[in-house]
């Protein structure tokens, strides 16, 4: 082999090489692909959820809070947003009243609170904030002693 061919070959070689040392660098920074995980759907819970859902979800835990003693002066929209809009307020450090919007229009649906160890509630039915009578919604669950 005549030295100009061997040169010309080391060339081409070398331009192969940091081609495909180049290439792999470019492929090598990318970020790998998105592993899927197949896991076992989800077992049903050991307990049930601390909310209770769908319809009377703001009944059940109205009844299961007021007249408790609180955490703090006030809760914003304690079910969460999947659900009726509920204000909790403290009075004197017990849960003492609520305000309840049913379909997130910004007006007040319900107003509950505690008289004489009552759980009360007023009801607008046209859902303009204008109350009608009070019924009684059950007594104060004081709990274990």
């Amino acid at each position: 082999m005549k030295y100009t061919m061997f040169t010309k070959l080391a060339i081409v070689g070398g331009v192969l090489v940091l081609g495909g040392g180049l290439y792999l660098h470019g492929h090598a920074r990318r970020a790998p692909p998105a592993k899927v995980r197949v896991t076992a759907p989800p077992s049903a819970p050991e307990h049930p959820p601390a909310i209770p859902t769908p319809a009377a979800d703001h009944r059940a835990y109205l009844l299961g809070v007021l007249g408790k003693p609180a955490s703090s002066d006030k809760l914003k929209d304690a079910l969460g947003r999947g659900h009726a809009k509920v204000n909790v307020y403290a009075e004197h450090g017990v849960w003492a009243r609520a305000k309840v919007d049913l379909n997130r229009n910004e007006k007040w649906d319900e107003k509950w609170w505690v008289e004489d160890g009552t759980i009360m509630r007023e009801v607008s039915p046209a859902d303009d904030e204008s109350y009608g009578a009070k019924t009684r919604e059950g007594p104060v669950d004081i709990g274990p002693k």
